[in-house]
């Protein structure tokens, strides 16, 4: 037995459940200092002290509450059960003791603390099912089939080791024994296959459910699950989704997070909203559905933090996209951009492991990513599509990403927009500013988990190699700067450009520069298919080559006079991704110039990531590997100088809204967008009826209301009385109400809806025409007769002003006053107008497009005085 096997061995020997994937969590010594210090003790604290070392408090929502003017919260070691929420606008740091860890977790305590007492075996259940001996809260009920299969209610993980459970969607796959991927329909709620130890919760009952069943699959080896089954003998961490995020920072300033860990969430464990000057220093992350998700903030600094997945040793990717969540890592972008849309991200010296999606970043703008491990992604890497806004503001952009090590993700670098937008122009679709990516090691050596095999007699150990690029719907890839980066292990499944990705999503008007990397595939040749959009495509002073001793590199002459194909000439290499490698080259003399004003942190010319003599640079929390994936001791990592300013302004709130929405609610997307984009903060529900006897209308601005409330089922589907009477009141006072199309539904069967129309007589409307062509409203329309007018729904009235109209008694963008305030009906859907990368688009669409939106801005500006 070699010392490999033997070691593996004694580790699993160690844990009950599964070896760990990646180092635990450790306390650190890092000195307590500061002015105001306030301590948690979850062992010996209460709630009725002071919050002193000597008289802690014994919860940290408690000790939050009473933080308002900031200070340093330090928790004592151990587990600290809790859902909290960070407001604080002053300096606060939360931290644990030094030398101790201390964990906020969001679980079920029970699970970990009592776990003999807390499940039974599941008398109506498969051999191995346990139930949980009491019910735990349900978010909802569930929409799947009965017993509430198809949505996943629970997460979970084995608290020895923190490898994940199978955060299961149907409970046939918690009872199931198939290993096999052979199920007819990806999503089947008929067919079922064992994803592994798993949890589900009963969405009716409110029960949990956990089976710790053995996997079976040949190709896994030592990755297959073989530890305990009896899970009344296994503490848990597990999280339902009703109980939400376990830490929330909400419109925080000024906070930082330093050695703690947070886990126990089947959502999002840390979420970050609307804050601005947040750092996470050595903080460590177990992810539920999302592990971080931030958006709408400014100033976000991560180092020496780990932040891991749900992805378990023996999970393909189709256990987690089509049969449990579509996780991510780091959440920070959406497929609509909000209108105050994130900026100024560092990440430094930080691991992202284990997940089905990875690190997403398009709708942030200026990001720094370096120094860090991105691994093992059975999907999207790093995702840098920027987004169009509703009014043609690209939301993100100026990415630079640099000297770190991508390993193991089906698609390194992602792009695509889901239901969000590209605009077109005239000679090409619209990106962001694009991404800067220079020495990165991307080792492709080590399979992804994506071929599962359907039955014995399939291949079974993964074979699958990551790609360094591929997209989502075909859209256009942001710009890209590709340089002095060392890709190794490839396997190529078509003919592309050194490695697959390089070349391809040139189509709509992107630019790309490839200089100076070395492309070295393992199996196959790497590709020397260059694209045909040549004049925005360069690739020079690269080193391509195969160790593949079966295969000829073929030498197109375009491809061998711009690039050298040569073998690069590691120091050591092993295309066995348990050996270590060197891949510092032996020549210093290959490569070509970069252009001075690009970015460069080394400024050597040769080729690759590390120059031939250079010391490979640590990457991962606290440096403890190098580039090249050489586990080192930890060490004291140098500092760096943040790339972006310590304080960022926080935009004031010019007004605020509020947002109704029924069903369809296309609209309300767009207005939201654009009343964030103004400083309009907006309060907005969705689906609920909200009485506007308790809305506090009294500090809002403007009321919008889009969507049928019968639709939506929302009840009561109209305002009553006592609503209209409020209404009413708030509008004498100078609150506007904007109606979106049709929805003057909402004052059906009332006297208030006469008065606001009037009594027009039953004629059809004529086709809509522009009424007042100087009105402020309509300045940004370029011509006379806008083509989104063909299809109207005009509201009938015989009093206020018809900006524009569908004959003498038809109003499609129409005003009445009312006291101080008014009411503004738009009479056609925005959102029904909207173009998208999914269905195309054409300038044409896209003009009348940002025509529409500028005509909303343009109202939104006039009824609240904000320019």
């Amino acid at each position: 037995m070699d010392g490999m096997n033997t070691a593996l061995l004694l580790l699993a020997a160690s844990f009950a459940s599964h070896p760990p994937m990646r180092p635990l969590p450790e306390p650190t010594q890092r000195a307590l200092d500061g002015e105001r210090i306030f301590v948690v003790d979850v062992a010996k604290g209460n709630d009725a002290s002071d919050g002193t070392s000597d008289a802690p408090w014994g919860s940290v929502a408690h000790a939050l509450a009473r933080m308002s003017d900031g200070g340093v919260l330090v928790l004592r070691g151990g587990t600290h059960y809790t859902h909290a929420k960070v407001t604080s606008t002053k300096p606060l740091t939360i931290r644990a003791w030094p030398g101790e860890l201390a964990v906020l977790d969001g679980g079920i305590a029970e699970f970990a603390d009592s776990a003999a007492t807390a499940w039974e075996v599941c008398a109506e259940g498969v051999k191995g099912e346990f139930r949980s001996v009491k019910a735990y809260p349900l978010e909802k009920p569930a929409a799947g089939e009965e017993d509430g299969d198809g949505e996943v209610l629970a997460m979970g993980r084995f608290i020895d080791s923190m490898v994940p459970l199978h955060g299961a969607r149907f409970r046939g796959d918690l009872q199931s024994d198939n290993p096999w991927w052979n199920i007819d329909s990806k999503s089947s709620a008929r067919q079922f296959v064992s994803c592994g130890p798993a949890v589900w919760q009963d969405g009716k009952t409110g029960h949990l459910h956990c089976r710790l069943t053995h996997t079976q699959l040949p190709g896994l080896g030592a990755d297959n699950y073989r530890g305990e089954t009896d899970v009344r003998k296994m503490p848990l961490c597990v999280a339902v989704r009703a109980s939400g995020p376990v830490l929330t920072l909400n419109k925080a300033r000024n906070v930082t997070l330093q050695d703690i860990v947070i886990r126990g969430s089947a959502v999002s464990t840390l979420e970050i909203l609307n804050c601005a000057d947040i750092t996470l220093d050595g903080v460590t992350v177990y992810g539920g559905g999302r592990a971080v998700l931030v958006k709408d903030t400014s100033g976000l600094r991560m180092m020496h933090c780990a932040v891991r997945g749900v992805s378990a040793p023996w999970h393909y990717r189709g256990a987690m996209k089509y049969r449990s969540v579509e996780a991510r890592l780091f959440s920070a972008t959406q497929w609509m951009p909000s209108g105050v849309d994130s900026r100024d991200f560092e990440i430094a010296y930080s691991e992202f492991t284990d997940s089905e999606d990875g690190v997403f970043f398009g709708c942030v703008r200026g990001v720094r990513f370096h120094h860090n491990l991105v691994e093992n992604i059975t999907d999207d890497g790093i995702f840098i599509t920027a987004v169009t806004g509703w009014d043609s503001v690209v939301a993100g952009g100026d990415m630079r990403i640099w000297q770190n090590r991508l390993s193991r993700c089906l698609t390194t670098f992602a792009f695509g927009v889901g239901h969000g937008r590209q605009i077109a122009l005239p000679e090409r679709v619209q990106t962001g500013d694009g991404a800067w990516i220079t020495r990165n090691v991307i080792d492709a050596r080590r399979p992804v988990h994506y071929h599962w095999p359907k039955s014995a007699s399939d291949p079974q150990v993964p074979s699958f190699r990551t790609r360094f690029g591929g997209d989502h719907g075909s859209p256009a890839w942001e710009p890209m700067w590709i340089y002095h980066n060392t890709i190794i292990g490839g396997h190529l499944e078509r003919a592309d450009f050194g490695s697959a990705g390089l070349g391809s999503g040139m189509g709509k008007g992107t630019t790309r520069s490839v200089l100076n990397n070395i492309l070295c595939a393992d199996i196959g040749n790497p590709g020397l298919t260059f694209p045909q959009q040549r004049e925005r495509f360069d690739a020079r002073g690269n080193v391509i080559w195969s160790f593949d001793a079966e295969k000829k590199l073929v030498k197109p002459g375009e491809a061998e006079k711009a690039n050298f194909i040569t073998d690069p000439g590691f120091s050591s290499y092993s295309a066995d991704w348990r050996q270590n490698v060197d891949l510092r080259p032996k020549s210093t003399q290959l490569g070509v110039p970069v252009p001075a004003e690009w970015f460069d942190p080394i400024r050597d010319r040769g080729v690759g990531a590390v120059p031939a003599g250079a010391e490979p640079w640590r990457v991962g929390v606290h440096g403890r590997m190098d580039v090249f994936g050489r586990q080192l001791d930890k060490a004291p990592v140098e500092s760096f100088a943040w790339s972006f300013p310590d304080h960022h302004d926080v935009p004031p709130v010019k007004a605020r809204a509020l947002s109704l929405q029924g069903y369809p609610a296309f609209d309300s997307p767009i207005i939201y967008y654009v009343m964030r984009r103004h400083g309009i903060e907006v309060e907005s529900h969705e689906r609920e009826f909200v009485p506007l006897t308790t809305a506090k209308l009294a500090d809002k601005k403007l009321l919008v209301i889009d969507g049928s409330f019968t639709r939506a089922k929302m009840m009561p589907d109209v305002f009553g009385i006592n609503d209209l009477a409020a209404l009413e009141a708030w509008l004498q006072k100078g609150g506007t109400l904007i109606l979106f199309s049709q929805r003057t539904d909402v004052f059906k069967g009332s006297e208030f809806l006469t008065r606001l129309v009037g009594t027009p007589r039953r004629v059809k409307p004529e086709a809509a025409v522009i009424a007042k062509r100087d009105h402020p409203w309509l300045k940004p329309l370029t011509n006379a007769s806008p083509s989104w007018l063909a299809k109207t729904s005009p509201i009938a009235t015989t009093t206020g002003e018809s900006v524009i109209s569908a004959g003498p008694t038809f109003g499609v963008l129409w005003q009445n006053p009312i006291g101080a305030g008014r009411v503004i009906y738009i009479g056609w859907s925005l959102g029904g107008k909207l173009t998208d990368n999914r269905r195309g688009g054409a300038v044409e669409a896209d003009v009348a497009m940002i025509e529409q939106v500028r005509v909303l801005s343009a109202i939104i500006q006039d009824v609240t005085g904000i320019k």
